[in-house]
């Protein structure tokens, strides 16, 4: 607890690192990756990632490797600053070269200021019986998940619930730049965005099966 430097506030790994039931909480970065820079492969099962804080992206993980995430609670992460040179993502930030799994995971009122409230993607990404609840951009795109990635790769979210996200500007949900997502058996209830979308923002390709919207509202 209480930790903080400049990348990676509590942990970088560049090798192999399983983490059962641990937490990690209060660790600060001065640039990005509050909590852990994951540039190797990272297990993390069980655990919880909270109030960490990273002022450019990644509040709690910026990972480059390989992460897996299951049966997690990432809360309260926060990414504090704003601008051109900030690339989001109040929990997570996935980037290029990152593959990203998460299942049975829960993230919670998670902040970036700009893109990506709870997860800013830009590289492979599995999402699987989750829950993304009440996280927050305040002034940019992606309540929820923020997302650009080359249109080959493809992105699955399936089995899981976004429940009061909300976005400052557009995609209470999700915000997709480009790249190509395929959600099945979702819920989107109660999202909320200040512009476009109170769902999803879809500048890229969607498949969307049995994916279910309810009491979302635009501002």
């Amino acid at each position: 607890d209480d930790n903080s430097a400049l990348f990676g506030g509590g942990l970088t790994n560049f090798g192999m690192i399983n983490m059962l039931e641990s937490t990690l909480e209060d660790n600060e970065a001065n640039n990005q990756a509050g909590a852990i820079l994951n540039n190797g492969t990272l297990i993390i099962e069980d655990s919880t990632l909270t109030d960490n804080t990273a002022e450019l992206a990644g509040g709690a993980i910026e990972n480059n490797g390989e992460l897996t995430i299951s049966g997690s609670e990432l809360t309260l992460n926060t990414v504090e600053l704003e601008g051109d040179d900030v690339e989001g993502g109040g929990a997570i930030l996935n980037n290029e070269d990152g593959i990203l799994i998460i299942t049975d995971t829960t993230f919670f009122n998670n902040l970036a200021r700009t893109i990506g409230g709870a997860i800013a993607n830009f590289g492979e990404l599995d999402i699987s019986e989750s829950t993304f609840d009440a996280n927050l951009t305040e002034r940019e795109d992606g309540g929820a998940i923020y997302m650009d990635t080359d249109d080959d790769l493809l992105i699955v979210i399936r089995d899981s619930t976004f429940t009061s996200n909300r976005a400052g500007r557009n995609g209470g949900v999700m915000y997709i730049e480009a790249g190509t997502l395929e959600m099945t058996d979702c819920e989107l209830n109660q999202n909320h965005a200040n512009g476009n979308a109170a769902g999803m923002f879809i500048n890229g390709t969607a498949s969307l099966i049995n994916v279910n919207a309810r009491e979302n509202t635009e501002q």
